[in-house]
């Protein structure tokens, strides 16, 4: 199964995975070497920072060649800049939402309290592919009863708000149009297909499936004084949605007039392939960003072709600073495109309305992708996209407990007769790390045991010499192509080589089964591929076939 050369030189294994699969139908290779990102980084206090990738609006009209799917693809993240006269109308509406949303009677207003200490109060809205933009129902509701809504700020907010969802509107059809025409040739056709046959048909490709799509909308108002808690407001996360289109957040005051009312906020933070928290260093050019959620991983990179590389989901995450001003607020608004509620989800029977009201009604039996795709499904389920008050607490059925986000039966994992026993029903970890609310993400389970604090700690690895000699020649003649028809690179930047070879041939019966190594030039614990399994949970993990080398003398 596995074969290699050892360097003298430098010390380590030039590594190969070779093996033969089952046929071919249904087969999808998974690598940890396929994700990457190149976002330009320097550092400063604290995190490093990150200038998102600029594309010019004009550019989305005119411009030959990959305009969004090289930077999609590495960062999750792009950032349109010059919307023709879109600076102005964003800061005149936003400059006076906070005021607005203050002069509203405090019961009238969706409001959410975070850990940290923020209070968030917010608008909501959407736009439907059949009625188009909707109505703030909230505030048309709120100037109707109440006495003090009628304000100057909500006044000039409303004079400015048609405008600047025009231009959302007009920005997100030409994003999804490029990124449609970019993608074409690398998506099958159709890309989704329809409950609805008779209304529209099938959802042909990326600018169909927008279009035909709700759009949530959001106007929040972030204010944390300065006796609240530090520590991160919302935490990383995946959007459960196609992709999201927001204005970078903008520190605000509660009188527009004054002349410092206007700033950008920070505290914005994405997660790079490795898992380091990079903070986004957005700029008054940056007009409305687009960020990749969850739905390129349950319709469009199972879907490619062409050797396309596939787009990343931008897991991100928000820290508020307290302000010293309490008349002070950050704003933002997002535009959240859903996949559409007719559109069956890959694989199953249901679509993608069903699964997502599955999701609000309970967080078990979660239909593929929806649930865990991501690297951090919390916002969806009980943070960041629960408007309606404060956050209720997982309820689960005594025989079960809320861990890995989710009830887990105890019986199933010998935790049922913990009180027997006289001990605690915790969940854990293999490592004895005990997570009390259960919202961590990992490999948690029910288990007995009075264990409050890490049992296993982390230590840091021995430093060791390393040396320069890299073995080229070596290498170049063990990651020789010759005995493979096919060849693709999966190096990430300023990383080590790693080379995938495969050929399709054919056994004595004439069943084609496929050829293949990994070529890895560096030292390593494990290398491992998997095909998913075509039904299993977790984007096929679960059921899927995975092969494992190891470093040692059987090679």
């Amino acid at each position: 199964l596995t074969s290699g050369k050892y360097c003298a030189h430098s010390q380590h294994y030039l590594s190969v995975v070779s093996f033969f699969t089952m046929l071919l139908p249904k087969v999808s290779i998974v690598s940890p070497l396929l994700a990457a990102t190149v976002l330009a980084t320097h550092r400063a206090s604290g995190y490093p920072t990150a200038i998102p990738r600029r594309v010019a609006f004009g550019s989305l009209l005119e411009a030959n060649g990959a305009v969004l799917v090289d930077g999609l693809a590495d960062d999750g993240i792009v950032s349109i800049t010059d919307i023709p006269s879109f600076k102005e109308t964003k800061k005149a509406l936003l400059s006076h939402l906070h005021a607005c949303i203050m002069s509203v009677d405090d019961g009238d207003v969706m409001t959410q309290r975070f850990p940290d200490g923020t209070v968030r109060r917010s608008f909501a809205t959407s736009t439907t592919p059949a009625g188009g933009p909707q109505p703030l129902q909230s505030l048309d509701d709120l100037e109707a009863h109440s006495a003090h809504s009628k304000s100057e700020s909500c006044q000039q907010f409303r004079s400015h708000l048609t405008a600047f969802r025009s231009k959302v509107d007009d920005a997100t059809k030409r994003f999804a149009d490029r990124l449609s025409t970019e993608m074409g040739s690398s998506l099958p056709k159709p890309l989704l297909s329809s409950r609805n046959a008779y209304d529209g048909g099938d959802y042909e490709d990326i600018k169909q499936v927008v279009a035909r799509a709700e759009h949530l909308e959001h106007f929040h108002s972030y204010q944390k004084s300065a006796a609240s808690d530090e520590g991160t407001t919302i935490e990383f996360h995946t959007d459960q949605g196609f992709f999201i289109a927001f204005t970078p957040g903008l520190i605000v005051s509660s009188d527009p007039s004054s002349e410092d009312s206007v700033e950008l906020s920070d505290g914005f933070f994405v997660q790079d392939s490795n898992g380091e928290a990079l903070s986004m260093d957005f700029g008054e050019e940056d007009d409305l960003v687009f960020m990749m959620g969850d739905g390129v991983n349950q319709f469009i990179n199972n879907n490619l072709i062409n050797d396309q590389k596939g787009i990343r989901a931008a897991s991100h995450a928000l820290t508020l600073r307290a302000q010293e001003d309490p008349s002070k607020a950050r704003v933002w608004y997002g535009r959240m495109v859903l996949a559409p509620s007719d559109a069956y989800y890959p694989g199953t029977t249901s679509t993608f309305g069903e699964a997502r009201q599955i999701l609000r009604d309970s967080s078990e039996d979660v239909p593929l992708g929806i649930g865990c795709s991501s690297s951090n499904m919390k916002a969806f389920i009980d943070t960041s996209r629960k408007l309606d008050g404060a956050e209720d607490e997982p309820l689960c059925p005594e025989s079960e407990l809320f861990c890995w986000f989710r009830c887990m039966p105890l019986e199933e994992h010998d935790a049922h007769t913990c009180t027997e026993r006289n001990l605690g029903v915790q969940c854990v970890n293999p490592r004895g790390q005990v997570i009390p609310d259960g919202k961590k993400h990992g490999d948690y389970y029910p288990s007995c045991t009075n264990n409050t604090h890490e049992t296993h700690p982390y230590s840091d690895y021995p430093e060791i010499d390393q040396q320069d000699d890299t073995c080229a020649a070596e290498w170049a003649a063990f990651s020789d192509q010759k005995d493979y028809d096919h060849m693709v690179d999966l190096t990430r930047p300023d990383g080590p080589t790693a080379l995938f070879y495969w050929s399709v041939v054919e056994d004595d019966s004439g069943a084609k089964k496929m050829k293949a190594r990994l070529a890895f030039n560096n030292v390593f614990g494990w290398l491992s591929m998997g095909f998913a399994h075509p039904e299993g949970k977790h984007n096929g993990m679960n059921g899927g076939n995975i092969l494992v080398a190891i470093p040692g003398g059987d090679y």
